[in-house]
């Protein structure tokens, strides 16, 4: 099943907020703070405009638990929503860069 996912994000100034209505693993979240242009501050905020389950790590699928028994996601999701968090944000600091 195919089912769009609604990512978003909200600046002020150097400080950065990227939502998503998953639970994603500290792993991914990790990965956003660390690939957003914004690095003052960024933060990742899950389970917000909905709850759509969790999406684990990659890593974590070959392992099991209950939030890969769980989850609706196939292995690599997890870095896909952060990959897509990370443009989201980008753009953000695109139209923030040029307004300075």
């Amino acid at each position: 099943e195919i089912q769009e996912i609604p990512f978003s994000a909200i600046t002020f100034g150097e400080i950065a907020f990227s939502s998503s209505p998953i639970e994603q693993f500290d792993a991914n979240a990790k990965q956003v703070r660390e690939a957003s242009p914004f690095t003052q501050m960024t933060f990742t905020l899950s389970l917000t405009n909905g709850a759509y389950g969790y999406v684990p790590t990659a890593e974590a699928f070959p392992h099991g638990s209950y939030e890969v028994a769980v989850s609706r996601y196939v292995p690599g999701s997890g870095e896909e929503f952060a990959a897509e968090q990370v443009r989201l944000l980008q753009l953000c600091y695109d139209a923030y860069t040029a307004q300075q």
